[in-house]
């Protein structure tokens, strides 16, 4: 299904219709990128990400400057995560950063998806630029949180965790995350362990 859906896209994505919605129609000819880009983030923030990733894909077919198509390949990656369609998301990731290698956002969603494939190191490799370019991401040090836990670097997973709570102090996945890693480094420190060579197997 999730191969159909991208080849459709890929050869027929002006064709795609809108589904009926009380707040979305399908987009006039003349509307500017301007018009089309609220449409499609209305959509997207609405949770109607196919129907985002059809305006978006119609966005990118216009002229625009490489900093503006870099936003939009952004966006459009995005949903198609939302999707699960992560050979697209990451298509539209690559782009991205073949347009601007200091957008902190498209290394920080390509490290995302790298680690949903559960490709840790190619995801901890991203999210080391992203955060390198913008130290204060909240969604970047959460994310390597994450994969510092699931690799068994505990000490280096809480550390994240805690500067994206201070970002974000009432972020529950942060809080929650952050209440097991102490957990762990209690343990660990208990039996006089390393937690950092711990196994992960059990995250």
């Amino acid at each position: 299904m999730q191969n159909g859906f991208l080849r459709h896209t890929a050869h027929n994505q002006e064709k795609l219709e809108y589904e009926d919605h009380p707040k979305i129609k399908k987009p006039k000819q003349n509307l500017s990128i301007d018009d089309l880009l609220l449409e499609a983030l209305y959509a997207h923030n609405d949770n109607q990400f196919r129907k985002a990733i059809s305006v978006y894909s119609r966005i990118l077919t216009m002229p625009m400057k490489k900093e503006v198509k870099g936003i939009i390949l952004i966006h459009r990656g995005m949903a198609y995560f939302a999707e699960s369609f992560f050979d697209a998301a990451m298509q539209d990731f690559n782009r991205a950063i073949e347009i601007d290698d200091h957008n902190a956002k498209a290394y920080c969603y390509r490290g995302i998806v790298y680690k949903m494939q559960k490709e840790y190191s190619k995801a901890l490799e991203d999210l080391n630029r992203s955060v390198e370019i913008k130290p204060f991401d909240f969604d970047a040090l959460y994310a390597r949180a994450q994969v510092y836990y699931k690799t068994g670097r505990f000490s280096a997973a809480r550390t994240d965790c805690i500067e994206a709570l201070n970002i974000d102090p009432e972020s529950r996945q942060a809080k929650n995350l952050c209440s097991i890693l102490d957990n762990r480094l209690s343990t660990a420190a208990e039996s006089g362990s390393d937690e950092d060579s711990e196994s992960s197997k059990t995250a």
